[in-house]
C-alpha cells in the first residue's frame, strides 16, 4: 500500500493518501479512535476526517490517467471542504478552496513522482 503523507503548517492539519489495496486501508485506518465505520459499500475512492488526519483512499493512481487525476482531485475537494469548514472559513471565500485544492493536490502529485520505488513492491 502506497501511503503519501503531508501536513500543513497553516491549517495545522494531518493529510494522509492512501492507494491500493480497500482491506489493507480499512486495517490501518480502523486504528483511529475516530474511525467512523466500514464504508463497505462499492466504492471508488473515499475521504475521512478522522483524529489524526484527513484521509483519501483511491485503488490505483497513475499520474499520467486523466480519471485517476479527476478522482484524486474529487476528493481532495472533500478533504479541504472537511478542513476549511473545521477552520470556520466561510463558503463566500472562493479563493481560499480553490488555492488550497491546487496546493494539496500539487504537494500528493510532487510525492508520488518523487517517491523511491519500493523494493517489496518489485
Amino acid at each position: 500500500m502506497l501511503k503519501l503523507k503531508m501536513y500543513d503548517d497553516l491549517f495545522r492539519c494531518k493529510y494522509v493518501l492512501y492507494v491500493g489495496d480497500f482491506d489493507e486501508f480499512i486495517d490501518e485506518v480502523r486504528k483511529d479512535k475516530a474511525y467512523p465505520g466500514d464504508p463497505r459499500s462499492h466504492v471508488d475512492a473515499v475521504c475521512m476526517e478522522l483524529s489524526s488526519a484527513i484521509i483519501i483512499w483511491m485503488p490505483k493512481l497513475d499520474p499520467c490517467d486523466p480519471e485517476h487525476i479527476g478522482t484524486l482531485a474529487h476528493e481532495c475537494l472533500h478533504a479541504v471542504q472537511f478542513r476549511l469548514k473545521g477552520a470556520g472559513v466561510s463558503d463566500a471565500e472562493i479563493e481560499v478552496p480553490a488555492y488550497y485544492i491546487d496546493w494539496l493536490m500539487c504537494g500528493f502529485l510532487r510525492k508520488l513522482r518523487n517517491r523511491t520505488p519500493n523494493p517489496k513492491s518489485a
